[in-house]
């Protein structure tokens, strides 16, 4: 689907849809943005969802750090609009961008100091990426104007096999018009490939 990130037409899109940066919410991974029930109202359009000053900073940040990973990974980057996932339709994605060696990339742009993690709803994010996309492996990139870091990761077929049902049980919340009952945080608890990168 070729819908411009950040348009009216591709906001329209993605409230219709479950996005991969909804996944922490949706699945109840800890650290995640919104609770169950806020993503739930938000689907159902019970509520509506404003940017927040860090989201601001996010999207202003942006294109400097994706030029500085460029810089520092000698990598190219295409923009991406939104992914449909090819088999499962109410599943979509925005990744930050492709790279010309066939990787994923995920930015984030802290506003006080860079990661020294990847924390678990990134993670859901990012598989929900691939996912989506049909990538093996993706970037995580950290940038702050006085540090960067990088981390490479491959992709779980285990981590996907547990993710995904939980994104369906909350989608059929949706499908139900049912407010999700509340439960305990999920936590995956298999072993997934990650490697931080030394940068240029």
């Amino acid at each position: 689907m070729n819908l411009k990130q950040g348009t009216p037409e591709w906001h329209q899109a993605r409230a219709k849809l479950l996005t991969a940066s909804d996944f922490a919410s949706a699945a109840n991974i800890r650290g995640a943005y919104v609770s169950r029930q806020k993503l739930w109202e938000l689907k159902t359009e019970r509520d509506w969802k404003d940017s927040n000053e860090f989201m601001e900073y996010g999207q202003r940040m942006e294109p400097i750090a994706r030029h500085s990973f460029e810089a520092l990974s000698g990598d190219l980057v295409d923009d991406c609009d939104l992914v449909l996932h090819p088999n499962i339709d109410f599943l979509a994605c925005s990744p930050d961008g492709l790279t010309h060696s066939g990787h994923l990339l995920e930015i984030k742009c802290p506003t006080r100091a860079v990661h020294d993690s990847i924390s678990e709803q990134f993670l859901s994010q990012i598989f929900g990426q691939m996912s989506c996309t049909g990538r093996e492996t993706a970037y995580f990139f950290s940038y702050h104007p006085e540090g960067q870091r990088l981390w490479r990761i491959n992709w779980s077929q285990e981590y996907w096999d547990w993710l995904f049902p939980l994104l369906q049980e909350f989608w059929e919340y949706v499908c139900k018009d049912e407010c999700p009952p509340r439960k305990s945080k999920q936590t995956f608890d298999g072993e997934i490939e990650i490697e931080r990168l030394p940068l240029m």
